[in-house]
């Protein structure tokens, strides 16, 4: 933990000694210039510590680490060790709260007997079969395991009044028939959403 940190540090300090007004003419105050250069090399520190299949300190364990009036120099930069490991902190795990996990899900490209078996599961299931429009049909699978699959699709078709309503999301469960998305947050919303990938 204490190596994942120093890795951090440095990688942060070291770009916060980077001097901008040799590469460009920089209209920012050396307080707004230093700011700027610690905030890239905690974004920098991140990216490699992710990179590394690493995690950082979580706040508790940088106040504990580090005395507050601890100062540290390197590559010519003055700086708190433990306020940088607390930006680290902050920002590593604000944003592995936020962003959105690996789906496990994936798409595969149908045949045409897959296809025509899921238009069928669908058509049956409308008022009038004959009427029925598809589009963007795809197949959707887990990851893991292959035979667990699903069809999704749009289909559009006559209500009992002879007027499309409009095309509607379905998916098709070879073996189990076909689902249509209920109200938000329903289980058949729910089950639709997750089977055809957007979980």
């Amino acid at each position: 933990m204490i190596k994942n940190l120093i890795f951090a540090v440095s990688a942060a300090a070291l770009l916060a000694g980077c001097s901008t007004p040799s590469q460009t003419q920089s209209t920012m105050s050396p307080a707004a210039e230093r700011e700027a250069g610690i905030n890239a090399g905690v974004d920098m520190a991140i990216a490699n510590i992710r990179k590394n299949g690493l995690t950082p300190m979580t706040a508790d364990q940088c106040i504990e680490q580090y005395p507050a009036d601890a100062m540290q120099t390197m590559n010519g930069v003055t700086f708190a060790p433990r306020d940088l490991c607390l930006r680290v902190a902050q920002k590593y795990y604000s944003s592995a709260a936020t962003e959105k996990p690996a789906s496990m899900r994936e798409q595969f490209e149908l045949t045409m007997a897959q296809e025509s078996e899921a238009k069928a599961a669908v058509s049956q299931r409308l008022k009038d079969p004959e009427s029925a429009q598809f589009e963007g049909l795809y197949g959707s699978r887990l990851k893991s395991d292959h035979s667990k699959w699903s069809i999704c699709g749009m289909v559009n078709a006559k209500n009992s009044f002879g007027g499309y309503t409009g095309a509607k999301p379905f998916m098709y469960l070879p073996g189990n028939g076909v689902v249509f998305p209920g109200e938000p947050g329903s289980i058949d919303s729910d089950m639709v959403r997750l089977g055809c990938g957007g979980d």
